[in-house]
């Protein structure tokens, strides 16, 4: 599209995902920049609040309270606090990073899988790198916050969601693909486990008829974790901020190379 000599010389993206949106060759003739630092922190935010939301079964009370059932503080159930158990993370880049932050102080065990993060990067953000199937069977919530690559597509089958407990959380923020979807809605079914999804595959924005819309289990946001307003400006300046890099000769600070792509979503 840009013919064989482009005139372009740099393509400051306002967002992190770049892959989906062009042609690999590009990268070899175009210098590519991206903003996905601004991203972290509210992504990482929307993780943490969404596991909150159905550990302290905040979906299941407001439904209660709005149809009139009466409970007191006398009423107790289990399992509804985050101190002592253990939470898995999949993907430590810049979300998973800022996830582990978060959660440092709500004295929780942090289990983490990634192929690209080494023992000693995980274990200085408190955490523990282990095997996906040992995370997925230890941990009671799971954060999904990895990108979507053609080795992580549905990484998240139906064999691998049979490992997580009864009862366990799963969350995700990252991309739909992770999750083989037709293997989600089966276990969603039996009710054995939970989900918080703000993004869904290959339905996004997800159809009005959907089945998960219907499920109680579910619990649903429009791919809103990095949605904000302020994020969006905070996007917008870094993206400005390189171009004004480039046009004065300066060193860039978030270029993407074509090597780069294999292990971005």
């Amino acid at each position: 599209m840009l013919g064989y000599r482009p005139r372009v010389r740099l393509i400051a993206h306002c967002g992190g995902e770049v892959k989906s949106r062009m042609e690999e060759a590009i990268f070899d003739h175009i210098t590519v920049t991206n903003a996905a630092e601004p991203m972290a922190a509210p992504v990482a935010e929307m993780a943490l609040a969404l596991m909150l939301a159905l550990v302290r079964r905040l979906p299941d009370y407001t439904k209660e309270m709005r149809a009139g059932v009466i409970k007191t503080n006398e009423y107790a159930s289990r399992g509804e606090t985050m101190s002592g158990r253990k939470i898995g993370l999949i993907g430590f880049g810049r979300i998973g990073k800022a996830f582990a932050r978060l959660v440092e102080p709500l004295d929780v065990e942090l289990l983490v899988t990634d192929p690209f993060s080494s023992a000693e990067t995980v274990a200085a953000q408190k955490g523990t790198l282990v095997d996906l199937d040992l995370l997925l069977g230890s941990c009671s919530v799971v954060i999904l916050a990895a990108g979507l690559t053609p080795d992580s597509r549905n990484l998240l089958d139906k064999r691998r969601l049979a490992l997580m407990p009864d009862g366990a959380y799963l969350v995700n923020v990252a991309r739909g693909g992770l999750i083989d979807m037709d293997a989600l809605l089966a276990e969603l079914r039996t009710a054995r486990i939970s989900v918080a999804l703000d993004v869904t595959d290959p339905f996004e924005p997800l159809p009005p008829d959907h089945e998960l819309r219907r499920l109680p289990n579910a619990l649903l946001t429009p791919h809103i974790a990095a949605g904000g307003i302020e994020l969006r400006r905070a996007i917008g300046a870094v993206a400005i901020e390189e171009v004004v890099r480039f046009c004065k000769g300066e060193q860039l600070e978030n270029i993407v190379t074509r090597e780069m792509l294999g292990t971005m979503t």
